[in-house]
């Protein structure tokens, strides 16, 4: 996430705009009033994806911690008024960047908020890269050398991350993930996706969809001919060349 982060924020400095950067699991811990500072990196991440469960659970619609996102973006906002107040006059414009969601009714909930002005991007690295990262992470912050337990942990740490628990308002990832409105590879050229990302919100009438964008698209709407919500599953197969083949 970080070099996409990076980027994001000298894409839109360039065009003027202040950065604002919501951390979800800051926002998380806070309100749990924890303090994880020197916890092993597992143990951090259980304790987080469990207290967001149950944030999630709170509310009966699941927006527990959406709600805790948009308080923190209004705080945000209040402090940036408060600031211009002292610039003579300055009134920019601020991208609010929040890392990040796991669950589809959150996108829902904050594309409903903010209309147009709200975006979901998705960030793909492939599963070999993400495991190998964070079972060395979780290695470092337990002052060992990597062994295969920490691969294990890590193993069902992402598969707790992706989601599908029996219960309803539990994160969600791989349900959360295909709701992107734009798809980016981490391993990819990560300043040229964001390039283009920044000019198709600002209008540039002549970027086309790329293969990905398109097959992705007609994978979703493949899903939508299943009338059952639990079962909305879709998926494209397309040759080197980029034809459809099912």
């Amino acid at each position: 996430m970080d070099p996409v982060k990076s980027q994001l924020k000298a894409q839109f400095a360039a065009i003027g705009y202040d950065y604002k950067e919501i951390k979800v699991s800051r926002l998380i811990a806070s309100f749990s009033k924890v303090n994880l500072k020197g916890q092993p990196e597992d143990l951090r991440i259980k304790y987080l994806m469990n207290a967001g469960d149950k944030i999630r659970e709170t509310v009966s619609n699941g927006d527990g911690v959406t709600t805790l996102v948009v308080n923190e973006i209004r705080r945000l906002r209040a402090a940036t008024v408060e600031d211009e107040k002292t610039l003579e006059g300055f009134k920019g414009s601020t991208l609010f960047l929040i890392d990040s969601l796991k669950s589809p009714s959150e996108i829902t909930a904050l594309d409903s908020c903010y209309a147009r002005n709200y975006y979901t991007i998705s960030v793909y690295s492939p599963e070999n890269i993400r495991k190998d990262r964070l079972s060395k992470l979780i290695a470092k912050s337990r002052r060992q050398a990597v062994a295969h337990h920490h691969i294990e942990c890590a193993e069902g740490i992402m598969k707790q991350d992706e989601g599908r628990k029996p219960v309803k308002l539990s994160q969600d990832v791989l349900g959360a993930f295909p709701r992107g409105e734009f798809f980016i590879r981490s391993d990819g050229d990560v300043s040229g996706q964001l390039k283009r990302f920044v000019e198709l919100i600002f209008g540039n009438p002549f970027i086309t969809p790329t293969q990905d964008e398109h097959f992705m698209n007609l994978a979703r709407t493949a899903s939508l001919r299943s009338a059952d919500l639990s079962r909305q599953v879709g998926a494209v197969i397309v040759d080197e060349r980029g034809a459809v083949i099912s």
